[in-house]
């Protein structure tokens, strides 16, 4: 019983059974993006730390371009997630946020009245599921796919690698350091730009490596609150 209400929470009660099954398209051609994304920022970094520069170059500008293309997918899934809930639920999005607190308390009135149809809707109850999910969470736990502050102490090593670089190819120490000023802005441009991704990128994870942890976290804390917020 346990596991089909994860199953029908999945289907019915998230963000993906509400709105992302019916934007199919979108939302797997932003999730999957990560992949080219992921793959041109690793061969760029390999082959900065190996010396080849032609091939750093070639991936460099294909990380350029896919990154962009990435920030389009993720406009255009997030328009179509807005116009599929005012379709769908005659609910008006929150400016760009396509979560807005009308869709929040729509989603949270469904999940409720799953949970009463089944008799769930009681503290004890609650609460044992609770601890179900967060056993569960624990039991399929998976490492950390991105974390901003990683991306920023890799690059470490490839500065030492492009300045050697430049030096050698008898560039002076102002235009040394006028590249090595845009790179860093750049790195910290693509820790900026995971940062604010990183609810996608969860989901991402979910998707691509089978982490279902978070999943069960995030319907864990949506019944605590229904049973902060109950009278019993």
């Amino acid at each position: 019983m346990f596991y089909k209400f994860i199953d029908d929470y999945k289907e019915k009660l998230s963000n993906y059974g509400l709105v992302f099954k019916y934007i199919k398209w979108q939302y797997h051609l932003f999730r999957f993006t990560i992949i080219p994304f992921s793959v041109t920022a690793m061969v760029t970094y390999i082959a900065i730390i190996s010396k080849k520069y032609f091939l750093a170059k070639i991936s460099g500008i294909v990380f350029v371009l896919v990154s962009s293309f990435l920030i389009i997918t993720y406009f255009v899934f997030i328009n179509a997630a807005k116009k599929t809930i005012r379709r769908r639920y005659q609910i008006e999005p929150a400016g760009h946020l396509w979560r807005s607190v009308s869709y929040q308390d729509f989603s949270k009135k469904i999940l409720m009245d799953y949970l009463k149809c089944r008799g769930w809707l009681n503290n004890g109850k609650l609460g044992i599921l609770i601890d179900l999910l967060y056993k569960e969470s624990e039991r399929r736990k998976f490492p950390p796919l991105f974390l901003p502050g990683a991306i920023i102490a890799l690059a470490i090593p490839v500065w030492d690698k492009v300045l050697e670089y430049l030096f050698k190819t008898g560039k002076s120490l102002n235009e040394v350091l006028a590249i090595s000023g845009v790179a860093l802005v750049g790195v910290f441009g693509i820790a900026i730009l995971l940062g604010m991704f990183k609810p996608q990128f969860e989901e991402i994870k979910d998707g691509l490596i089978n982490r279902q942890s978070q999943r069960m976290k995030e319907i864990a804390r949506r019944l605590e609150q229904i049973l902060l917020e109950s009278p019993e």
